[in-house]
């Protein structure tokens, strides 16, 4: 299988996972996961951009609290993170598909504040660089809604 072949093959397997995952076993108990379910999910995903983008490990864990340095490898770690979760296509976040998956996966107690930072962060002018319109909606996200932030 050529490169270009099995990349296509593992982008289409985890996208598969995924999807099953997410809207298969969670989406038909209690339309939410819990915090614990969603930090071992996350967990596949953030190793996955991390690999692929070549940012550092701490830059990734200092966004849970606040730390946004402007670095070109953690702006596409978020870009990288949004387009495997589907919530990022055509150069631009795709609020629509972040509120679907919020309502399915995120604890109920936290929806309406997290839908509410989607739809305005989704307003951001975006930049000319992917990797910057994703880190800077996450970075408004994060600034929006720190107590109920989460991201891989």
């Amino acid at each position: 299988m050529s490169n270009k072949g099995r990349h296509t093959y593992e982008r289409s397997i985890l996208f598969f996972f995924l999807f099953g995952y997410f809207f298969g076993f969670f989406g038909s108990v209690d339309g939410a996961m819990t915090i614990e379910q969603m930090r071992k999910t996350a967990t596949g995903i953030r190793n996955t951009c991390i690999t692929k983008t070549g940012v550092k490990a701490e830059l990734v864990e200092g966004m849970k609290t606040g730390q946004y340095p402007e670095d070109h490898d953690l702006q596409c770690y978020a870009q990288c993170v949004m387009k495997t979760i589907r919530t990022f296509k055509n150069q631009k976040v795709d609020v629509d598909m972040v509120t679907k998956q919020i309502e399915m996966m995120m604890p109920i107690e936290w929806q309406e504040d997290m839908k509410a930072a989607a739809r305005k962060c989704g307003a951001l002018e975006p930049s000319d660089d992917i990797c910057v319109t994703a880190f800077n909606y996450v970075k408004c996200n994060y600034h929006e809604n720190p107590d109920n932030f989460f991201f891989p």
